[in-house]
């Protein structure tokens, strides 16, 4: 009876460990250098709202409650490169990294800005199902002042679903 309990219990953690990694790999991951310091998400989420026609898709990630990463594509159309330009239209791809010093309050909010862009993207690499991953660069501004301009320089990648 000893040996069936110990066999129940060891099928009992494999099978938790098993559903664990699962719940890990289901969430996804959003990995980046800002400014070259290393960001780890410890969230990430994404939306594409399919009743919609706006066709916004939205990626948002958090690392150890302090720091955010967002990432927004207007007019998504699947897989491939989108730029911070603005369309035909006048709308804009956006990304911002937003500290926080005092829990739910913005200590800093970066935006990226079209003009400072050049080289800046956001990737949709595969799209299956619900499944999303991508490459992101870009620098932002935090500008609470017109004569004191302040930039980060973000890279990196996500894989998440939607």
């Amino acid at each position: 009876m000893k040996k069936y309990l110990i066999l129940l219990f060891i099928a009992t953690l494999v099978i938790m460990a098993v559903s664990c990694k699962k719940d890990e790999q289901a969430e996804g991951y959003m990995n980046a250098t800002v400014d070259g310091k290393e960001y780890k998400s410890i969230r990430i989420n994404a939306h594409f709202p399919a009743s919609s026609n706006k066709g916004i898709l939205s990626i948002s990630s958090s690392a150890d409650g302090s720091r955010n990463i967002s990432l927004a594509i207007n007019s998504y159309k699947g897989a491939g490169t989108y730029d911070f330009k603005p369309d035909e239209f006048g709308r804009k791809n956006v990304a911002t990294y937003t500290t926080y010093t005092q829990g739910d309050l913005a200590d800093k909010i970066y935006t990226t800005q079209p003009e400072d862009n050049d080289d800046g993207y956001i990737t949709i690499s595969k799209q299956e199902g619900s499944a999303v991953e991508g490459t992101f660069k870009f620098k932002a501004l935090y500008s609470p002042h017109p004569d004191k301009k302040e930039y980060v320089t973000v890279v990196g990648s996500f894989s998440t679903f939607l």
